[in-house]
C-alpha cells in the first residue's frame, strides 16, 4: 500500500511539471506570435510620396510656405475628453494629395487596431471591429461609429497651425510669431485651437502639442514625428 502511494506521488509530481512546461510554452509562443503581429502591422505603413519643399522660408512667408506643402505624414498620440470620459490612442495619419490618397490609423497602446480610413480620391473606406463601411463625408461617419465628432478636413490646417478660412483669429507669440491659438470656424461651430510646443522639421517649426477645444470635446494631440 505505501509503496502505490509512493508511485501515484510520483505520477502526479510528474504531470504537474509536464502541464507546467507545456503551459509556459504555449505563453511563449503566445507573446512571440503577439510580438510577430505587432512587427507587421508597423511595418505595412503605405507609401508615401515626398514634394519638393518651397525654398527660403522665413517667419514672414510661413503662412504661403505651410500652405503649399500638401503632402504629410505624422504618428504620435490622440485624446478624446469629454466630460468625464476619456479615450485615447496611437495616431498614424498620411494625406497624400498627389496620388489621390489618404490612410488614418488608430490602434491602442498594445498594437490593436480600432480605426482604420482610407481614402482613394472618391469615397472614404472606414474599417472598424472587421467591418466595412463606405462613405462620402469622412466627419459624418466617424461621429457616427465613435461617438465624437473629429473635425478632419479642419484639422489638416490645424495641424499646421494655419488657419482653416481667411478669417480665423490667429494670436501669435511676440518673440517667435509662431501661432499660440487660432479661433476657427468650421461647419457651423467655434474651434479654439492651443499651441504648446513645436518641433524643427528640416528647419520649418510646426506643432508637436496641440489642444483642440469645442463646448465640452477637448482633442489633444501630442506629434512624434512630421515626415514631409
Amino acid at each position: 500500500m505505501i509503496e502505490s502511494r509512493y508511485y501515484i506521488a510520483e505520477a502526479l509530481t510528474c504531470a504537474t511539471g509536464y502541464l507546467k512546461n507545456n503551459i509556459n510554452l504555449r505563453v511563449k509562443s503566445t507573446i512571440l506570435l503577439l510580438l510577430l503581429l505587432l512587427v507587421v502591422s508597423c511595418s505595412t505603413k503605405p507609401t508615401f510620396d515626398h514634394q519638393s519643399l518651397p525654398t527660403n522660408y522665413s517667419p514672414e512667408n510661413r503662412l504661403l510656405f505651410l500652405t503649399a506643402i500638401k503632402n504629410w505624414q505624422i504618428s504620435g498620440k490622440i485624446a478624446f475628453i469629454e466630460g468625464k470620459e476619456k479615450k485615447s490612442a496611437t495616431l498614424f495619419w498620411q494625406n497624400n494629395p498627389k496620388s489621390q490618397s489618404e490612410q488614418l490609423n488608430l490602434t491602442t497602446y498594445l498594437g490593436i487596431n480600432v480605426l482604420d480610413v482610407s481614402f482613394n480620391g472618391d469615397i472614404y473606406t472606414i474599417r472598424v471591429e472587421d467591418k466595412i463601411y463606405r462613405h462620402s463625408d469622412i466627419d459624418y461617419i466617424l461621429q457616427s461609429l465613435s461617438g465624437y465628432y473629429l473635425p478632419s478636413q479642419a484639422l489638416k490646417q490645424w495641424i499646421k497651425a494655419l488657419p482653416f478660412n481667411s478669417d480665423d483669429d490667429i494670436v501669435y507669440h511676440k518673440d517667435t510669431q509662431l501661432p499660440v491659438s487660432i479661433n476657427s470656424y468650421y461647419d457651423n461651430k467655434v474651434w479654439k485651437i492651443l499651441y504648446s510646443e513645436y518641433t524643427r522639421v528640416n528647419g520649418i517649426p510646426l506643432p508637436k502639442r496641440l489642444t483642440i477645444k469645442q463646448n465640452n470635446l477637448t482633442i489633444k494631440l501630442i506629434i512624434n514625428q512630421w515626415v514631409l
